[in-house]
């Protein structure tokens, strides 16, 4: 589900093969996904593509903050008629969330709980696929091993083990065993249907060692809609602050920096 699967996938879901093994449970497989990270606060640009729709140039940026919570700004650099419109986002645990949204010549818009299911810029990537809440599920069990080409790889199943605040049941993802990195996601709401898939199509090796899915695709099994989304340019090791993330942030915009 994107920071964290969107992106997760471009930011979060990384690993090292100097940590990597052949063989884990479903826990031991999401444990070691979620600690491989690259260093420190990271930016990265990335390209948002989806059909009938105007191709968005974006920049991520990402920071823990002190008490443990994940801090995401994204931000549109180019059209330049969208250029600063952004989401600040904060994740804590359990599947809580804050942040504002901002449109250039308004004001930051606190997020409510139902804007889980907006999409990110008006692409397939929704809210709640930032969340990522699977990867904290209490269920984490191998339900196969299966070989996709040259690569071995693990399919996991991910259960709330009860209720949940959002709208997906279970997610299904296909990891590969070696680089420890998502192949593929399947996501499917309470009603048992597929709604949303997140295939990888291109890896790169970051400066601290970990591999990092930097060219996916999110798409709605409802209508067939699909966003594809490559990044370029990742930076590691940087120091944010949490005002980096701020509604203050957002309304100060995008620099020549970002």
């Amino acid at each position: 589900m994107i920071f964290r699967i969107l992106f997760c996938f471009i930011l979060g879901f990384s690993a090292s093969l100097l940590n990597a093994q052949s063989s884990y449970t479903g826990a031991q497989l999401m444990a070691a996904v979620k600690a491989a990270r690259p260093k420190g606060d990271v930016q990265i640009r990335a390209t948002m593509r989806q059909k009938g729709k105007p191709t968005l140039q974006i920049v991520i940026k990402r920071h823990t903050s002190p008490n443990g919570d994940e801090l995401h700004l994204y931000q549109v650099l180019f059209p330049t008629a969208r250029k600063s419109e952004g989401l600040a986002l904060r994740v804590g645990n359990g599947g809580k969330f804050s942040g504002w949204t901002y449109t250039p010549g308004g004001q930051p818009v606190s997020l409510k709980p139902t804007d889980r299911t907006t999409g990110l810029f008006g692409t397939d990537v929704l809210i709640e696929d930032l969340l990522a809440e699977f990867l904290d599920w209490p269920v984490q069990e191998v339900k196969q091993h299966v070989k996709l080409g040259s690569a071995d790889c693990t399919i996991v199943e991910s259960k709330p083990g009860g209720a949940s605040p959002g709208n997906v049941s279970r997610v299904l993802s296909v990891m590969e065993d070696e680089r420890l990195y998502p192949k593929k996601a399947e996501i499917f709401g309470k009603d048992g249907k597929l709604m949303r898939t997140v295939e990888t199509q291109k890896v790169m090796r970051s400066s601290s060692g970990y591999f990092v899915p930097v060219e996916f695709s999110v798409i709605n099994a409802a209508n067939g809609s699909r966003t594809d989304v490559s990044g370029k340019g990742l930076t590691d090791n940087l120091k944010f602050t949490d005002d980096d993330f701020s509604d203050a942030a957002l309304l100060k915009g995008v620099g020549v920096r970002d």
